[in-house]
């Protein structure tokens, strides 16, 4: 990045010096001591001129909040003095922005001032409003009163260098790693940027000092304040002598007030927080976050070698870019062309993928990719189109007819869960072929023959054929149909490599790639050149036609690993991980060959092994009982264990951005969300949403509403009232606190 800086206030002229965020914040840790005014630096360096003008300066490259005022959420005054610091922070920590906070020079304890530096490039003065217009909302709706100053949306505001008055000032800098902050294309600045209402938002401080020293609800306002001190970790002579001297400096000195202060009432009052403390703390253990083992989404990891590239290249073309989706369908592509040449421990290379995902989540990429791939860019080789398959087929007769134009194939499935639903066509016989292909792609294997009295309707011999498929659908049709079919009897639910995609939908990729490398291109039509040979004028291969691929001794040892996987399924009666392991071995080995063979090896790398044990066949089998208990499951127990239980861990752990689905810190800390937090983060579930009790066309019972019920039946919960919340400056009726059993059930 690009700062330009000047040595002194009234000296326009600039001077630019390129250095990383990191470098610009260990420079800014760094205060020197005397005068305020001085060197300063602005938000960018890319200058057309050296002169500091709003048209000279090109680009910026940072967004800088002036931590200087607050603002009222409800008369919407301003005034200076900004919130903690130390508040920012945690929201940006939180939010995972890569952040930068250093106090300024007329910063005082009791009086907050400050600067925020946020990674952030644009070209216009009006993006840069708009995205600090964006920030400030997100800051304000997590209840932190950072007021928005015009300084913030200044493109060439001089921001002075830090300073101290002298030795002995105080100095405070916070930082936070996370990515740059981005934008929703829908977001509009308001005029105002507000708060969320005021029944909405959680226990607030100053609303309680100032009820408890005016004529207000003095009663509540003690409760409160006594509740989110000893919670804190305040003792009670503390919280005595404090209250004593909020009522005592009380504007309106009244009976009342001075009975409360020098009476029983106070003393009452300490002893119901403090018992109340003691009851809701000290057994309250917070589970752990979730880990990624736990979680039915990964992050994969880049492929080793070309193949990688390839996969980021892919990413590049998709409208809504998506890293598992270009993976699986970069190694499927391949494993379509190189499916018959290549073997390992005498199976073809062909792969059965399963891309599970949303709609609307950018599936359509998937086709796109292999048709450009295959159709577009295969220059003078004419073989090319005979690679690339139907997307449907009505039986095996026409699964047949497709192999016979080209041996080795990829076909691209749309939709599978409905296609595999229809009872249409010869269904029952092309299932039976699917299942008969996967193994027959080995050199010696045969498959077909099937004779009918209508010459039309056999179907031949076929040698080794190599059919790989890359199905796309969402859970629930694609999930529905491998139950009804018993897919997992059949040996079907094995064969297929599955992963589900269950992350936000990106952004928009605006500026989407069309087609790959010339590098990886040159890769790609080498192996259709290899490969094509034997599409057509190979129906029976011999050994020279076919590469045999070498197995290390590490990959065969983890053989019996798997082994032992299947024994141990079995014996705890885990069946869906049981019938993903029995194949699991074979996967991997396939897998491998195919990223190994396009990145020019022979023989299987461990390295690459081991990238497909970790991200492709591990998570797969760990997930398969959570996959299909979410997408299928009414069963309540499976309910709470699959789609509650993990809800309520993220939401105590404040994982969820939107603050009307996290409890306040204090709730948090005692282990309790309230009924609204867990409705807004699971009002759309569909699983829920069947469950819910309907007469007459109305819902009489939530699905969401029998759950919470049963886990307070069964002791995982702890249902609390509206009384017991205000006793921890919550204004909710209902709420539910975890009990014991509940982190047990977690273990």
């Amino acid at each position: 990045m690009k700062i330009a800086y000047s040595n002194h206030e009234r000296n326009a002229h600039l001077e630019t010096i390129e250095l990383t965020f990191d470098e610009l914040c260990k420079n800014l840790s760094n205060p020197s001591v005397g005068t305020k005014l001085g060197a300063y630096y602005i938000r960018g360096g890319d200058l057309k001129e050296r002169e500091r003008k709003e048209e000279n300066l090109l680009s910026c490259e940072l967004l800088i909040l002036d931590g200087d005022s607050s603002i009222d959420f409800e008369t919407k005054e301003i005034t200076k003095g900004a919130p903690n610091p130390k508040a920012v922070h945690q929201f940006l920590l939180y939010k995972k922005i890569k952040h930068f906070i250093y106090t300024s020079f007329s910063n005082k304890s009791d009086h907050h001032r400050y600067r925020v530096l946020i990674p952030y490039q644009t070209n216009t003065p009006d993006e840069l409003r708009r995205a600090v217009a964006y920030v400030i909302k997100e800051i304000q709706s997590f209840g932190i009163n950072l007021a928005n100053v015009s300084e913030n949306g200044d493109w060439v505001h001089a921001w002075f260098f830090p300073a101290l008055e002298n030795e002995d000032s105080q100095f405070q800098t916070y930082s936070g790693d996370g990515d740059a902050i981005t934008v929703p294309d829908d977001f509009v600045i308001e005029k105002q940027s507000t708060a969320s209402s005021k029944k909405d938002t959680p226990f607030d401080m100053n609303e309680a000092l100032v009820a408890i020293t005016t004529a207000s609800n003095i009663h509540d306002s003690m409760v409160s304040i006594a509740n989110s001190l000893a919670f804190k970790g305040y003792d009670r002579d503390t919280i005595r002598l404090l209250l004593k001297g909020l009522l005592t400096m009380a504007a309106q000195q009244d009976p009342e007030r001075a009975e409360i202060r020098d009476g029983a009432h106070l003393e009452q009052t300490l002893d119901t927080v403090i018992a109340y403390k003691d009851e809701n703390e000290d057994h309250i253990i917070i589970p752990d976050k979730e880990t990624d083992e736990k979680s039915t989404q990964v992050e994969m990891e880049w492929p080793p070698g070309l193949m990688g590239q390839m996969c980021k290249e892919a990413i590049e073309m998709a409208i809504y870019p998506n890293r598992t989706l270009a993976i699986m369908s970069c190694i499927t592509l391949i494993a379509g062309i190189v499916g018959r040449r290549y073997n390992v421990n005498g199976t073809g290379l062909n792969i059965y993928s399963t891309l599970l995902m949303d709609t609307g989540m950018g599936k359509n990429a998937i086709s796109k990719m292999v048709n450009s791939t295959i159709l577009t860019n295969s220059g003078d080789n004419n073989t090319a189109p005979t690679f690339l398959g139907s997307s449907s087929f009505t039986g095996a007769k026409a699964l047949w007819d497709d192999l016979e134009k080209g041996m080795a194939k990829i076909c691209v499935m749309t939709e599978a869960g409905l296609m595999r639903g229809q009872t249409s066509g010869d269904k029952k016989g092309l299932e039976r072929a699917l299942l008969d292909l996967y193994t027959a792609s080995g050199k010696g294997y045969w498959v077909g023959g099937t004779q009918y009295s209508s010459k039309d309707n056999s179907m031949k011999r076929l040698n080794a054929p190599a059919l790989s498929l890359i199905q796309e659908s969402t859970p629930k049709s694609f999930i529905d149909s491998m139950v009804r079919n018993d897919s997992d009897i059949s040996g079907d639910l094995a064969r297929m490599w599955i992963l589900r995609i269950n992350t936000d939908k990106p952004y928009m990729n605006r500026k989407s790639r069309e087609f790959f490398s010339d590098k990886v291109m040159d890769r790609i039509n080498e192996l259709v050149k290899q490969c094509g040979e034997l599409q057509l004028s190979k129906p029976v291969l011999s050994d020279k036609d076919v590469v045999d691929l070498e197995i290390p001794e590490y990959i065969y040892d983890h053989a019996n690993k798997i082994v032992d996987l299947e024994n141990k399924y079995k014996r705890e009666g885990e069946h869906l991980k049981y019938v993903m392991a029995t194949r699991a071995w074979v996967k991997m080995i396939k897998i491998t060959g195919v990223i190994d063979v396009f990145n020019g090896h022979y023989e299987l790398n461990t390295d690459t092994f081991d990238w497909t044990d970790k991200n492709a066949i591990n998570h797969e089998i760990q997930n398969i009982d959570i996959l299909f208990s979410k997408e299928t499951s009414n069963d309540v127990n499976n309910v709470v264990k699959s789609i509650v239980s993990p809800v309520i861990v993220k939401m105590l752990h404040a994982q969820y951005s939107d603050t009307k689905k996290c409890p306040t810190p204090g709730l948090r800390k005692v282990g309790i969300f309230t009924y609204t937090n867990i409705t807004q983060v699971l009002k759309s579930n569909r699983v829920l949403n069947e469950m819910d009790n309907k007469a007459n066309g109305y819902k009489v019972e939530k699905g969401i509403d029998k759950v919470l019920k049963y886990m307070v039946d069964v002791g995982l919960l702890v249902e609390k009232d509206q009384s017991a919340l205000s006793m921890l400056g919550c204004r909710s009726k209902k709420g539910y606190q975890i009990t014991d059993d509940f982190n047990l059930m977690l273990m």
